[in-house]
């Protein structure tokens, strides 16, 4: 339901929205008037209400009484936040400065999911203001900035549960492990929809968002060929077992951890070190059902704290927060790290990551593994 349709369907239009604001706060023509939220995304649905943000120049005593107005016109109830535009430019330079320069995620972004969240909005907003206003492009975000925001922050939080999941596996605690899975596999969604410029940072809104990638979504990252959208993976991703017991919150996790890895090399390369080599992966679609003959033994798994760093054509592994030995490798090399996960076999591997079967493209699986497992990064079960 658009905003339009939406309008229509609660009896009112946008003119007679814009006069109701105006009886509450007296636009000026320097205001920003913005439709946000669900409604203005293409979220909405009956029962939503119609989210306005006014940004206005004015300051101290010039401003409206109140910050936050709740109108209903017709069957419509409309809620306006009003902004002073200095609070924006402030909100924007702040943006900009965490932002720039080196990337690194070892250290957290002071921003809450509520300043992401207007920024987002600011971004999207749909501008409804009746007279041209040549203001809009002074209080939108920079789209780059955005996504890197996303994916900052996804990266962050996933390297704090990744460290966690080996403390929860040690002490048998299983189902924080469990739980803590879910938490990863959501930051790895966030990181996945930054992939394709989608921004909003909302977790309620993932599926939807999942819902707009394309049909050959997974062609960005190292994963085992399917044919499932994005959403229908999530989903299947993010359902629980049957019951708990070791085995089984293990191996929900792995997959996870495997997963969520994948997707942040991707988006990694995507958005942030573009000059990194693009891992292609061979016959993607239906891959899972490739011939075992080379290769019957499975690879194992990475460790659920083993992390990575892209330097320039080059991939550093390691663990994090632990002095352990590092492996350096190519993008090749890569590619067959993240298909450590437990369930692909060496010769699947090597298709998929060398689009080779052949002698020596297993036995480059075999010594990337070796290399992987003598660095101690591989997983192991207590």
């Amino acid at each position: 339901m658009n905003l339009t349709k939406f309008l229509e369907f609660h009896g009112t239009d946008l003119p007679s929205v814009i006069s109701a604001v105006d009886r509450n706060v007296n636009l000026l023509r320097n205001d920003v008037l913005l439709a946000v939220g669900s409604v203005a995304e293409g979220f909405g649905n009956k029962k939503s209400d119609l989210d306005l943000l006014l940004i206005t120049p004015r300051e101290g005593t010039s401003l409206p009484v109140h910050d936050e107005y709740g109108i209903v016109i017709n069957k419509c109830l409309v809620d306006v936040r009003i902004l002073p535009k200095k609070e924006v430019d402030d909100l924007l330079r702040k943006l900009h400065a965490v932002t720039e320069g080196h990337w690194d995620v070892t250290h957290a972004i002071k921003m809450t999911v509520e300043q992401r969240t207007l920024l987002h909005r600011l971004y999207h907003g749909q501008l409804i203001n009746t007279i041209e206003n040549e203001h809009r492009w002074e209080v939108s975000p920079s789209l780059s900035e955005l996504l890197r925001l996303k994916l900052h922050v996804a990266r962050h939080e996933a390297r704090t549960v990744q460290v966690d999941l080996v403390g929860y596996r040690d002490s048998g605690d299983y189902r924080t492990l469990v739980h803590s899975a879910q938490h990863l596999l959501g930051q790895a969604i966030d990181a996945l929809t930054a992939c394709f410029e989608l921004t909003n940072p909302v977790s309620k809104w993932r599926f939807r968002l999942l819902d707009q990638l394309p049909d050959h979504w997974i062609h960005r990252f190292v994963l085992r060929g399917t044919a499932d959208s994005a959403s229908e993976y999530y989903w299947k991703l993010h359902s629980l077992p049957a019951y708990l017991h070791k085995e089984g919150a293990l191996e929900y996790a792995l997959r996870i951890v495997s997963f969520a890895r994948s997707i942040f090399i991707g988006a990694e390369i995507e958005l942030i070190e573009k000059s990194f080599p693009r891992i292609i992966v061979q016959n993607k679609v239906g891959s899972s059902t490739l011939s075992r003959s080379n290769g019957p033994t499975l690879l194992p798994a990475l460790e659920f704290d083993v992390d990575y760093k892209l330097i320039g054509e080059k991939a550093i592994l390691g663990r994090i927060n632990e002095m352990a030995q590092m492996v350096t490798l190519t993008t090749q090399g890569l590619a067959i790290a993240i298909l450590h996960d437990g369930v692909t076999t060496v010769g699947e591997a090597a298709m998929l990551a060398l689009g080779s079967e052949s002698q020596w493209a297993v036995d480059f699986v075999h010594s990337t593994s070796k290399a992987l497992e003598e660095a101690g990064l591989l997983f192991r079960a207590s």
